[in-house]
């Protein structure tokens, strides 16, 4: 079971769209000619797809799908989607990646869903950020469901009253860092906030490196599968 209210969850796009295929790991493809219609939630860090369920008191849905939003890819049609019906316009046509689908056994679902418009499907493409980064000319900023962890290498004694004291071996949850090469974010071991030597850290795995590997690996074999490179 998911919590869907959570202190950190809010919901970022939502839509009724028609669901043209989808297809299991096992390459198990299901066409559902010009869509049956699903509903399309979107959560910071949480993606669902459901059904409508038949209530006229108040509005029910039917879960058939999940996938934390670190594990999803969101992208135009690939090569192989032009095998659609000919007269889908593909421009409002995109996928929806589920690399640890709950309806899959924590395996690789694609859906290929058709939105209204090109506009309606470019919201799609914008509302869902597997990393939760946003970044400005100077700043990076880190969700806080979703935010990597640095290790740190040396002792660091703090020269602000806005940094962090820094022990060989403290973990550090990131918040954000800067351009000059300063990183902001939570010692775990003293639960303070401050900035921080990025050169005195070292990213350390977690989930954030973990399924950064895991949606990089998916669009290289996809990128191979294109050029012809893989059979």
């Amino acid at each position: 079971q998911i919590p869907l209210v959570e202190s950190h969850r809010v919901m970022t796009h939502s839509a009724k769209v028609a669901q043209l295929q989808s297809i299991s790991a096992a390459k198990k493809k299901v066409n559902l000619g010009k869509g049956s219609f699903v509903f399309i939630f979107a959560f910071n860090a949480l993606i669902l797809i459901a059904k409508r369920k038949s209530d006229k008191k108040r509005a029910c849905f039917h879960v058939l799908d999940y996938c934390f939003t670190p594990h999803v890819v969101v992208q135009d049609p690939a090569e192989e989607d032009t095998e659609l019906s000919e007269d889908i316009d593909l421009s409002t046509v995109f996928r929806l990646v589920f690399l640890t689908s709950a309806a899959n056994s924590k395996t690789e679902s694609v859906y290929i869903f058709k939105e209204s418009s090109q506009e309606a499907k470019m919201e799609w493409l914008e509302a869902i950020n597997p990393e939760g980064v946003t970044m400005t000319d100077e700043d990076t900023h880190y969700a806080e469901w979703n935010s990597p962890k640095r290790k740190s290498l040396y002792v660091y004694n703090k020269k602000q009253e806005d940094e962090l004291e820094l022990e060989p071996g403290d973990l550090i949850r990131m918040i954000g860092q800067n351009a000059a090469g300063w990183g902001y974010g939570e010692n775990l071991r003293e639960g303070t906030e401050g900035w921080f030597p990025l050169n005195h850290t070292e990213d350390t795995d977690s989930d954030f490196i973990r399924s950064r590997h895991k949606r990089q690996r998916y669009l290289l074999f996809q990128a191979a599968l294109t050029k012809g490179l893989l059979k």
